[in-house]
């Protein structure tokens, strides 16, 4: 069960979307209007929402397993 449609989901979802978009577009827009330092700056604030993203999924995927080993080993232990 990796993933769950549930309105929790959702919001995460939204979340990111929240986080990631706007540091995007101002990063663009800033390197369009030759503005480097902003852009830099910009960059940072989106490096540091997908690392943040990522270390999150990484953490979320390690207690599902962790999650599910415990499950499948009370499983193991009652058919016993």
């Amino acid at each position: 069960m990796l993933a769950l449609g549930t309105r929790a989901s959702a919001g995460v979802g939204v979340a990111i979307s929240v986080t990631s978009i706007p540091a995007a577009a101002y990063l663009g827009v800033a390197a369009g209007l030759g503005e480097l330092t902003t852009a830099r700056g910009s960059l940072g604030v989106l490096g540091a929402n997908v690392a943040m993203m990522v270390a999150g999924a990484a953490a979320t995927l390690a207690l599902q397993r962790i999650v599910m080993r415990r499950r499948v080993s009370r499983q193991g232990s009652d058919a016993s």
